[in-house]
């Protein structure tokens, strides 16, 4: 899709082959994130969630790394 707005980042969690529930969980509860999940915000999303950046580089940093942490079995 054409970019729509600044500070933006999406993130696809498709070919994880997880469930989305099991997503949200580690996202919300393991990586203590708030995030704007994608099947809200239109079709081709459904795995996806989208992370404002527009904050200090700690703050990206942060959450960076407690999602690399969320999901460290992945890897």
């Amino acid at each position: 899709m054409p970019m729509q707005g600044t500070y933006l980042c999406w993130l696809d969690l498709t070919d994880t082959g997880m469930e989305l529930d099991e997503i949200k969980r580690r996202v919300a509860h393991d990586a203590r994130l708030g995030v704007t999940w994608g099947p809200t915000l239109g079709p081709g999303g459904a795995k996806a969630f989208r992370v404002n950046i527009g904050t200090t580089r700690a703050n990206v940093t942060t959450a960076a790394e407690r999602l690399c942490t969320a999901f460290a079995d992945l890897q």
